[in-house]
């Protein structure tokens, strides 16, 4: 199993996480959050990326490997962002509910798939800057992926 085995999976169970919800886009208007591998899609220069919103990034960040025979472990960042255009300021709300609802997918079953544990401890963070009407924060978590096997000469 490699990373983009588990950045894949990891991306398929957070649009599972979040399949039933709608969150508002620019408009108000109520849609999917939107799921990217590594980082938002480049627009073209006649679009605005108000249009990106809501969103979820899986951005696999580090691997270490401590041995030949260990699990490879992989930290993931999951990075949410939202507007809100609400004068009352509660977009910071919504992306709470977004980490809180991966972190409680993972609390109650570590495994992803077939191959990939998740690993406490699982981190998360909102943005300290005031930057209304967007709002933004993330998580990291770490997953072990199975050791390749070493192969034995004399099989």
């Amino acid at each position: 199993m490699t990373a983009e085995f588990l950045q894949d999976d990891l991306i398929t169970e957070v649009r599972a996480v979040f399949q039933q919800e709608r969150f508002k886009n620019a408009t108000g208007e109520r849609v999917p959050l939107a799921v990217y591998p590594q980082s938002l899609p480049v627009l073209p220069a006649n679009e605005d990326d108000d249009g990106q919103y809501p969103y979820c990034i899986v951005r696999l960040v580090s691997g270490v490997a401590e041995d030949a025979t260990s699990a490879q472990s992989v930290t993931a960042l999951l990075i949410f962002g939202v507007i809100d255009q609400d004068r009352g300021r509660a977009g910071y709300r919504t992306v709470l509910h977004m980490i809180g609802s991966v972190y409680a997918r993972f609390a109650r079953r570590a495994q992803l798939g077939r191959n990939f544990i998740c690993r406490y401890p699982i981190r998360w963070e909102l943005q300290d800057e005031d930057t209304y009407p967007y709002y933004v924060g993330g998580m990291s978590m770490t997953f072990d992926i199975p050791a390749v096997r070493i192969e034995d000469p004399m099989t």
